[in-house]
């Protein structure tokens, strides 16, 4: 099976992606046809500027040596970052034998910088909090607090502005549960 038949594009989530040119094949690597790191380098900027990347916004980085193939793999990371201007993670271009390019993830994520936003109320967080989590047991809910609060995104590097509300929680037996809820505070 030839490279060009067995490839694949994954879109992620988080709007990061990466092509797979030999998706599924393990092959020996045959280290003297790999090519020279400012050869590879001239390689990946060819593929680079094929997926229309723009290379004055990226920088060159280096080899990662995390990799337990025998490819090299190349790192863009992105410059010219600032407060208005947040962008996290890297570009890693993989180079295999006689200069075929094996992969490209391109891991960066994208991040604006908010002064103001538009928040939902302290009540309306409440009423849909009161719709979470519950499911079919009739409950009523005592709130003592809610708090400007945030939880972190991992997957995409946001802090995400939350009212953490806190109070108890009383089924129709009478048990009583904490309840803590943390609603989002973003007005969608």
């Amino acid at each position: 099976m030839g490279m060009k038949d067995n490839k694949a594009i994954f879109i992620y989530e988080d709007n990061t992606w990466s092509i797979n040119y030999v998706l599924g094949e393990n092959r020996n690597v045959d280290t003297s046809k790999i090519p020279s790191e400012n050869e590879a380098i001239v390689i990946a900027e060819e593929y680079l500027k094929n997926f229309k990347i723009d290379l004055s916004s990226l920088e060159y980085t280096g080899i990662d040596n995390k990799y337990a193939d025998e490819y090299l793999h190349l790192i863009y990371t992105p410059k010219n970052i600032n407060k208005d201007n947040f962008v996290f993670g890297d570009i890693t271009i993989t180079i295999g034998e006689d200069g075929d390019v094996m992969g490209i993830e391109d891991g960066r994520i994208y991040a604006e910088y908010y002064k103001e936003i538009e928040l939902t109320s302290p009540s309306d967080a409440i009423n849909i909090a009161s719709n979470v989590g519950v499911g079919a047991i009739k409950c009523k809910a005592s709130v003592s607090s809610v708090k400007a609060d945030y939880y972190y995104n991992e997957d995409t590097g946001y802090l995400i502005p939350t009212w953490r509300i806190e109070g108890e929680m009383i089924n129709q037996y009478g048990d009583t549960y904490s309840w803590n809820p943390n609603i989002e505070a973003v007005k969608k």
